[in-house]
């Protein structure tokens, strides 16, 4: 049973796409991704450092990654982000792991409802450590996220 959601927040739309992208054998989803109003929400029952992410077409666009963390109250930004997926600045110019680590100093909290959760509030789901995923250009491409 996969326990993994994927939220894409486009502009004000939240979209659930736990579904088509946790086929770890062919789930794909085009996301239009723009900087300044969207972002990728990866929500598990158990801390996690890391996800593969599969680009079936790759991204021209230079554009740099961002991970955040929810403490329960605020995001908090991961530190020490390694993003395999980028090429001289491209970010998701080919397939890799997208990696981090919580700051030490920061709390990540399992929240009970995603109804707590600032940007997931209108979603009911329940009992989840979130991850928030940004870049910093808007982007086009086909990914799964593993």
């Amino acid at each position: 049973m996969n326990s993994t959601r994927i939220i894409h927040k486009d502009n004000s739309v939240l979209r659930d796409y736990s579904v088509s992208l946790a086929n770890y054998l062919s789930g794909t989803q085009v996301i239009a991704y723009v900087a300044a109003e969207d972002a990728l929400y990866i929500g598990s029952d158990l801390p996690f450092n890391h996800r593969w992410v599969e680009v079936s077409v790759v991204s021209a666009t230079t554009s740099t990654l961002s991970v955040s963390l929810w403490n329960g109250s605020a995001w908090e930004a991961a530190v020490d982000v390694v993003d395999e997926t980028s090429v001289a600045g491209v970010a998701l110019a080919r397939s890799g792991f997208v990696s981090w680590v919580p700051d030490r100093l920061k709390t990540w909290s399992f929240e009970d409802t995603t109804e707590r959760v600032s940007d997931l509030s209108t979603l009911k789901i329940y009992d989840k450590y979130w991850a928030k995923l940004s870049y910093s250009a808007d982007l086009t491409g086909t990914t799964a996220l593993k």
